[in-house]
């Protein structure tokens, strides 16, 4: 299994697909382009951010979309998506590396399909978790999507990390809610684990998107 680069302090920031005119829109404004904001030098510091693309496998189009960018992405499928065994196969040919989005339960929202619940057995978390790793052989940690109620469940979370730990998979804690249990408890059960620090939502628009990304460097910076 690929090792992942993770040096200590290195913030996370997560993404949504990015429609193609917002694409657009961004390549055509050279002054403000993601590409110049991650390339600010610090003084006498250099940082790197983790930046990843969730929601991945719905949109047809995203994987070519966002592989035109050329910038160096992490993206996270949801399993079940209709793209995502295609997409994901295209970012391992690719060099580009993959996640696992699993559905978690949200406090306001209805549970879908394929969502893992406070209620859901250890049986049924392990079993969704092979079938996302087998939907996505390459990927090399999981990430929750949405979950604010399933990881403040101290419970759910226990029966999550133990089918988590013998997968070898780096976890990364989504940080849906500030009370998430998920990255203190997989620490403690020594799976490598990491927390999101900044969020990003192409709905928000660009200078929503150059502030976050200069909070998560001048997070970078105080570490």
């Amino acid at each position: 299994m690929r090792q992942l680069p993770t040096p200590k302090g290195q913030p996370y920031i997560a993404a949504n697909p990015i429609p193609a005119k917002k694409i657009t829109e961004r390549k055509a404004t050279s002054e403000s382009t993601p590409q110049r904001a991650l390339k600010q030098p610090a003084a006498n510091k250099t940082c790197d951010l983790v930046i990843m693309i969730d929601d991945m496998g719905f949109r047809k189009k995203a994987y070519a979309e966002i592989k035109a960018l050329a910038l160096d992405l992490t993206l996270s499928f949801l399993p079940h998506a209709p793209y995502t065994a295609a997409h994901a196969k295209a970012a391992n040919r690719d060099g580009i590396e993959s996640r696992i989005h699993l559905p978690m339960q949200a406090k306001r929202l209805t549970p879908e399909a394929h969502t893992l619940t406070t209620d859901s057995t250890f049986e049924e978390i392990n079993e969704r978790l092979w079938s996302a790793k087998q939907k996505l052989p390459h990927a090399v940690g999981v990430n929750n999507h949405q979950g604010s109620a399933f990881t403040e469940s101290q419970v759910a979370v226990n029966r999550f990390v133990k089918a988590v730990a013998p997968m070898q998979l780096m976890l990364l804690d989504s940080r849906t809610t500030a009370d998430s249990r998920l990255a203190k408890t997989a620490k403690a059960n020594s799976i490598p684990t990491k927390e999101r620090h900044v969020d990003l939502e192409h709905n928000e628009g660009q200078p929503y998107a150059e502030a976050m990304i200069t909070k998560a460097l001048a997070q970078c910076r105080r570490k």
